[in-house]
């Protein structure tokens, strides 16, 4: 009987934590990029109260099966579900999303590395990339130089040659800055340097490259000089793990390095093992409400049965402390 006390315990305890885990789930069923868990259980230590024996020799006896009494329950492993969800369009050039494989790769002022599906990403006044708590958006910035004194206005603006499309291994992972990689020469005072007022409008590809609609007055007329045209500001990177599954949860749709991870490989979207970039869209929560329902239910029920062995072990017990009055 008290075995039987020290089972039900077990058993509340552990579906309690399964409930636990289908409740954060439901909570986050709106939680762009939010990956959902799921808690498995496993039986525990058992009492032998007699062994096994083997059959004996000119078939005199036959062998008979150990006979046990288990101690309950406890909770096996709660794993993270990283299946890819749908997306949801939102018009926000800057909002991104990932098809396929791979994390956006954040660095908080600290220095702290995190890994997160939820691209809800924008510019800041000094043209950083980042996320909506500040960290810096990491990948590679480009080289634009622009040139007030060029002879033909289809060589005002000079970008360096693209090495990451090039080299699909070089994916660098620096901070992002749309502005900082971009130099006037030849411009008149008070206008050599480029703000994000000066782009019309800002994309970001199926590769990561942030794209900038540019024009800029660079010099006085007339007629005035104007810089003028798409420039290539930058791209983002993303980093793929061998083991996902084993990432750390750190809240804020951030996920962090683990030992069993794996070390992350920082690639260019859709060219390498990272998925492609989706622009204007987030990627949905993969939580299935018809399957946490369910599990909430089979969990309710495997509660109840559980609290009611307690009751009816107690009963039990009590019982047998009556017997002498």
């Amino acid at each position: 009987m008290v075995r039987s006390m020290y089972s039900g315990v077990s058993g509340l305890r552990t579906h309690q934590t399964r409930m636990d885990v289908i409740g954060n789930n439901i909570a986050n069923v709106n939680t762009y990029g939010f990956k959902a868990s799921r808690a498995t259980f496993r039986d525990i230590y058992y009492q032998t109260l007699q062994g096994a024996t083997a059959p004996g020799k000119g078939q005199v006896s036959g062998g008979t099966n150990p006979n046990q009494v288990g101690y309950g329950v406890a909770v096996n492993t709660i794993d993270k579900l990283m299946t890819q969800s749908g997306f949801a369009f939102t018009d926000n050039p800057l909002d991104v999303a990932i098809d396929g494989e791979g994390f956006i790769t954040l660095e908080s002022p600290s220095g702290e590395k995190f890994y997160t599906r939820a691209g809800i990403l924008d510019i800041d006044a000094d043209g950083n990339l980042v996320d909506g708590n500040g960290n810096f958006v990491l990948g590679n910035n480009s080289v634009i130089e622009i040139d007030a004194n060029a002879a033909n206005k289809d060589d005002i603006i000079k970008t360096k040659q693209d090495d990451m499309i090039q080299n699909a291994q070089n994916a660098d992972t620096q901070k992002i800055n749309v502005l900082n990689g971009i130099t006037i020469t030849g411009a008149d005072a008070g206008k050599d340097k480029v703000t994000m007022g000066d782009f019309k409008s800002i994309s970001i590809s199926k590769t990561g490259e942030i794209i900038g609609n540019l024009k800029k007055e660079i010099k006085a007329g007339p007629p005035p000089v104007f810089a003028e045209g798409i420039v290539k500001m930058g791209r983002i990177s993303t980093s793929v793990f061998e083991n996902p599954k084993a990432l750390n949860e750190a809240g804020s749709n951030y996920f962090m390095e683990s030992i069993n991870s794996g070390v992350p490989k920082a690639v260019i979207p859709s060219l390498a093992a990272g998925g492609a970039i989706v622009s204007g869209a987030l990627e949905l929560s993969n939580v299935d409400l018809s399957k946490e329902f369910s599990d909430m239910i089979t969990t309710q029920r495997g509660f109840q049965a559980n609290s009611r062995i307690i009751t009816v072990s107690d009963e039990m017990l009590q019982e047998l402390v009556n017997l002498k009055r």
